[in-house]
């Protein structure tokens, strides 16, 4: 049986473990493009509709709630 001790350490390094992993994954496939820190406005042949904008503005609370 496992100490207390034990337990918590194989409990740290496997915490340590899968921290360390999921930031070793680099941005493969990630386009970053070559304008760092501008925005991009929509383009002219961007599509959307009332309901896009329905559920873009009713997000806008519920995410204002978490600030």
């Amino acid at each position: 049986m496992l100490s207390v001790r034990k337990y918590f350490l194989a409990t740290a390094a496997l915490a340590t473990a899968l921290t360390l992993s999921a930031c070793s994954g680099g941005m493969a496939g990630m386009d970053m493009g070559n304008d760092a820190g501008t925005t991009a406005a929509p383009s002219a042949s961007a599509s959307f509709n009332g309901a896009d904008v329905a559920l873009a503005q009713g997000m806008l609370p519920h995410h204002l709630a978490t600030l």
